[in-house]
This record gives C-alpha cells, structure tokens and sequence, in this order.
C-alpha cells in the first residue's frame, strides 16, 4: 500500500492543530473574505475551546466587548469563540506596531 501526505495534512501537523480546523480554514478562506469573516473563521477553530479563563481576563474581555468595532448579539464572554474573537484583534494590533 502507498500512502502520501496531503498539503492540508502536512501543515496540520507541522501546526499542531487538528484536521477539522485545517479543513475548516481551507473550505472557508477565499481571497474576497473580509476582516469579521476572517475572525470568525479563525475563532471557529476547535482548539479554542481548550482555553481556560484567567484570573481578570473576564474584565478586559468585556471592556474589548464594548470597544470593537465588531460584535454579537448578548455576547457571553465565557464563550470560548466570543472570548478569542475579542482577544485576536487586541493581539494582532500588538503584534503589528
């Protein structure tokens, strides 16, 4: 029996995350996604849902909520998606300066 790597396999493994995110990233990114689709589609990813809440992370998490310029109907902060989807643009302005 002869078996290959796929692409989508190699860079889940070089990345240490599952397939279904890598899937998930691959069916959902297209070169027209905007800025809130390209936060949601990377929030989607289920290793997110293995993150704890820190000690005083419920108080930035809701002041972000209350000054992003994207954002949910009643978000719950303790959600894993909302929490990541608040916490990644934080992140990547620090990152950028």
């Amino acid at each position: 029996m002869d078996l290959s790597a796929l692409n989508l396999g190699m860079i889940a493994s070089y990345y240490c995350i599952s397939y279904t995110t890598i899937e998930r990233f691959s069916s959902l990114l297209s070169s027209k996604t905007k800025t809130k689709g390209l936060l949601e589609i990377l929030t989607s990813a289920s290793e997110y849902d293995m993150i704890p809440i820190r000690p005083g992370e419920e108080e930035r998490v809701q002041r972000l909520i209350n000054h992003q310029r994207f954002s949910f109907e009643n978000p719950n902060w303790t959600d894993p998606l909302v929490r990541s989807f608040y916490l990644q643009p934080d992140w990547f302005k620090q990152w950028w300066m």
